[in-house]
């Protein structure tokens, strides 16, 4: 066996059994809170940790104690780890104890965790590096955040300003990262791979517990619903068999480009090209915050509406589109309830101040520092035509349609059917209005991707329970065989996607490489490789000064993989970020006078300005501007690594 597949294999192993850990340290609260899920709680407990302790050590940081630290995380686990004990201690062993149904759901929902957990992390090895799409701007924010010990962080593509972006879920997969004590690197795909697998254990709980069948015949469909969650596709693929009559020249991603100008990406999608994304990292908070909702809707617990309003905190920091998004949902929810009269309009109104309040709290310390990118709402001019949305969501529309029928009689169907409605309507919307953006080309993109991805999960979630609740149905034995078998045609098409994904992005499976994202360096870029390895090791309290890339390219590698800020990088994404292009136009210019101008004094003071203590000059300088090699060698320590690449530790 490889040496690479053996390492993967010791690393995947040892990573679980310490998640595994840290969940059993949160099991009790989450027993507590959770306690009449099918699982007691057992699966939640895994995200629920990581949450915490995120939050926790976050909003510490952010009050400029420097707790972001490997013993910064020592300390606060140990804390919680106490606090289970002395819990344990005072309300006994009960706790621990599970009935025979729940250890079923626990054994099945570990499974499915560990399944997937394995086979993404695994998978990954195939083709772990990080040098495409946008993994150098999620890696960047990885390393920036385990680089600096308070927060906010500085963002490593504009020296001396704070990140201003939905950068929580990074914070938390650093957090991931230095609880594993991998490096970087490897920890980046460990994370696709927990989320995977947390995303496919939930699923299958959260399914469970709305069908509330308590059969072993009720796990079917939520398994079934987390394999779709993290594999499955939208209706493109059958679609293209019966325009094509083959697959022959099939490409999985035209099934997230298929509508002129726009996105609509899904889960699998996502998992499997990799990029750590906004809406890739809040995919367990969303089916937390679900759980959640369903426990208060069954049990009308006052903690639990605490517990939605942390929970839409932490998707504001990390993808604000859910806090919108499941805003919707559970305001259709609310008004269900008022015409229903199982609630008065006072008493939502109160129960929509302790979530709102709650989210406040958790998200004050970050609004501090964080400056609003929307640029307002606008109608749309182009739509999609109707036969593109057919086969886009066709599979999704006989989900919902199947599911409000089947539900129409259970207890939930008052939840299920908020949920259709809500899944209805992030598919119109971004035909009707769009949030406008710096991209003119493609106006409505971003809306639409981000309302029908999300459509594509509470789908699923449908889909799950209309499975398991047609089985136990009183329908007549033709209509539940019918609807059991367009149930099952929907999943066999929706697994099209996944047996032309995976071999295409991961080249056939012909070579495993390990999970080190950053080995393609040594082979491509290997004079990059040693300057990279002197940055890290320089141990030098300030910022540095490399060429200004374009996005998407491999230009401010050094900044991304170090964590360290630059003067200037990525223009686009800065200027996404911000607001404006004129921020980068000028620093752009500030760059390029630092390296080809003649003028020391002017140099030196804006060395100062951005505090740069490292000069890089190595093939993207040299590519992109006439170098004043005497100046910046006269500015401090030279290390050369050879005649073309060197770095200058600038002297104070």
């Amino acid at each position: 066996m490889p040496y690479e597949i053996i390492e993967s294999l010791k690393t995947i192993i040892l990573s679980y059994l310490l998640l595994l850990g840290l969940q059993a340290i949160f099991w009790p609260q989450t027993k507590e809170l959770f306690g009449k899920l099918p699982d007691a709680g057992w699966s939640i407990a895994r995200i629920f940790g990581v949450l915490v302790v995120s939050l926790t050590m976050w909003t510490v940081g952010h009050l400029g104690v420097p707790i972001n630290s490997d013993i910064g995380l020592i300390v606060v686990i140990s804390g919680f780890l106490l606090w289970t004990t002395l819990r344990s201690r005072k309300i006994g062993l009960d706790v621990y104890m599970v009935s025979k149904d729940e250890v079923r759901v626990i054994v099945m929902a570990e499974y499915l965790f560990l399944a997937v957990f394995f086979l993404i992390s695994f998978v990954r090895g195939y083709q772990p590096q990080l040098d495409s799409l946008e993994k150098f701007m999620d890696y960047g924010f990885i390393n920036t955040y385990l680089r600096s010990t308070t927060l906010p962080a500085m963002d490593m593509w504009q020296a001396g300003k704070a990140i201003n972006y939905y950068s929580f879920g990074h914070y938390f997969a650093s957090v991931i990262i230095r609880f594993l004590n991998v490096s970087p690197a490897v920890g980046y795909n460990l994370v696709l791979g927990f989320i995977g697998g947390v995303v496919a254990s939930l699923t299958m709980v959260l399914v469970t517990t709305i069908s509330e069948v308590k059969t072993r015949v009720s796990l079917i469909g939520g398994m079934l619903a987390s394999i779709m969650m993290v594999f499955g596709g939208n209706g493109h693929s059958i679609w293209y068999l019966i325009k094509n009559g083959s697959f022959v020249g099939y490409w999985y991603a035209d099934a997230t480009r298929f509508i002129h100008n726009t996105i609509h990406e899904f889960p699998s999608y996502s998992l499997i090209v990799s990029d750590l994304h906004g809406h890739v990292l809040d995919l367990p908070v969303v089916l937390l915050f679900l759980v959640t909702l369903h426990y208060f809707h069954k049990f009308r617990k006052l903690t639990s509406l605490f517990v939605l309003g942390g929970l839409f905190g932490i998707m504001a920091m990390t993808n604000t589109w859910d806090v919108l998004i499941y805003g919707l949902l559970i305001s259709i929810y609310y008004l269900y309830l008022i015409i229903k009269k199982e609630v008065s309009f006072l008493k939502a109104l109160s129960h929509a101040s302790i979530v709102t309040g709650t989210m406040i709290v958790v998200t004050v310390t970050w609004w501090l520092n964080f400056v609003s990118i929307s640029s307002g709402i606008r109608l749309v001019e182009v739509r999609s035509p109707l036969w593109q949305l057919g086969v886009l969501w066709c599979l999704m529309l006989i989900t919902v349609s199947l599911g409000w029928v089947i539900t129409t009689k259970q207890e939930n169907s008052l939840l299920m059917r908020s949920v259709i409605l809500t899944v209805i309507l992030l598919v119109i919307i971004p035909e009707i209005i769009y949030f406008k953006d710096i991209y003119p080309d493609h106006p409505r993109a971003n809306t639409m991707f981000k309302l029908t991805y999300q459509a594509f999960v509470l789908s699923l979630v449908v889909f799950g329970v209309g499975f398991t609740q047609a089985i136990h149905s009183n329908f007549k034995n033709r209509t539940k065989a019918l609807f059991l078998t367009v149930l099952v045609l929907v999943f066999g098409a929706s697994m099209i996607f996944p047996l032309f994904a995976y071999p295409s992005f991961y080249d056939n499976f012909k070579e495993y490489k390990g999970l080190n994202g950053e080995s393609w360096l040594n082979k491509s870029k290997p004079e990059k490789s040693i300057m990279l390895e002197f940055l890290r090791n320089s141990d030098i309290d300030g910022n540095m000064v490399e060429a200004v890339g374009d996005s998407y390219t491999h230009k401010n590698l050094f900044s991304a993989y170090t964590g360290i800020p630059t003067i200037q990088g990525w223009r686009v994404h800065e200027w996404l970020w911000r607001g404006s292009y004129n921020i980068v136009a000028e620093r752009e210019s500030e760059v390029r006078e630092i390296y080809e101008g003649d003028d020391l004094l002017i140099t030196m003071e804006l060395l100062k300005k951005y505090d740069v203590k490292l000069i890089v000059v190595g093939s993207d300088e040299g590519e992109m501007y006439l170098i004043n090699h005497q100046k910046l060698t006269g500015l401090g320590q030279v290390h050369r690594f050879d005649e073309d690449n060197y770095v200058v530790v600038v002297k104070d």
